[in-house]
């Protein structure tokens, strides 16, 4: 957005002068690296991912419950008031899990809080989009090869251009340099606001979402406006709208060059010979 400054002189009409230093513009990006855990930290991140899952199922299953319950009562003629049916907020949720926690998963503690937090945004947007009719009744997950868990921005950090450290496992070696993202958060000019830890075919990954202040360069008015067509023996032209030709790009013509290149190639292909059939003969 220009930024115009309006200066007053005695002699002159007011001049407007645009102000061309860049705006710092928010955006998301996502930083995405492979990880190197060592075997107790590799089964600490599947017991993450399995209590995801668990408590997303089991949080399910309640509501489900709950649901077809209400349902029976509506079918025998009872009635039934609004309260009296599970919400599916991710608050909700979450409140549901922290008061049946103990009696469902006993081990619950042996994860960090992002963990069930974590399933309580997934079912929570799995109902939003069914609701909306964008998606169907959410269904629960099977434990397979892969699998993720998003960790809140509190629970992971970086400790070097080289290492992430994640709550509850511990500083996890990266196969590539973080330099970009960490010069960023040493900066103050990117701030991470989830991880998201995943399995696929047997390797680990981190995914970042990152907010990144970005300079975003002032644009400049044109000087002069120009219609641009694509042309016959040419690329593209342009042209003022008086008719001044001001634009030419010549055609690369790949498509002609990559004929002439496979008929060389068919030519030598042509006259070249296999392999000498040798035929053995057998004396009696």
């Amino acid at each position: 957005m220009h930024k115009a400054n309006v200066t007053l002189r005695a002699d002159t009409a007011p001049v407007a002068t645009v102000d061309s230093s860049p705006a710092l513009t928010t955006i998301t990006q996502a930083y995405r690296f492979a990880i190197d855990p060592s075997p107790e930290q590799a089964n600490l991140f599947r017991s993450h991912i399995g209590g995801s899952r668990f408590a997303y199922n089991a949080l399910l299953g309640l509501v489900k419950a709950n649901w077809d319950e209400n349902r029976a009562r509506k079918e025998a003629g009872e009635d039934v008031a609004k309260e009296d049916y599970l919400g599916t907020s991710h608050f909700d949720l979450l409140y549901l899990w922290a008061a049946k926690r103990d009696e469902l998963a006993p081990w619950w503690a042996a994860n960090g809080s992002s963990t069930y937090n974590d399933a309580a945004q997934r079912l929570s947007r799995a109902f939003a989009n069914w609701k909306k009719g964008t998606a169907k009744f959410p269904t629960f997950k099977r434990r397979g090869r892969s699998g993720s868990v998003r960790f809140m921005n509190t629970a992971v950090r970086l400790s070097d251009a080289h290492h992430v450290r994640v709550a509850r496992i511990g500083e996890v070696k990266t196969y590539e340099s973080m330099r970009k993202l960490h010069r960023h958060v040493e900066r103050g000019t990117g701030r991470i606001v989830a991880a998201t830890l995943s399995q696929t075919s047997g390797r680990w990954w981190i995914s970042f979402s990152v907010e990144v202040q970005r300079a975003i360069p002032t644009t400049r008015p044109p000087e002069r406006v120009i219609g641009v067509d694509v042309g016959i023996t040419t690329l593209y032209t342009g042209a003022t709208p008086s008719g001044e030709h001001v634009l030419s790009v010549a055609n690369p013509r790949h498509y002609q060059r990559s004929e002439a290149k496979l008929a060389r190639a068919q030519r030598v292909a042509s006259r070249r010979r296999g392999p000498k059939k040798v035929v053995m003969r057998i004396s009696p």
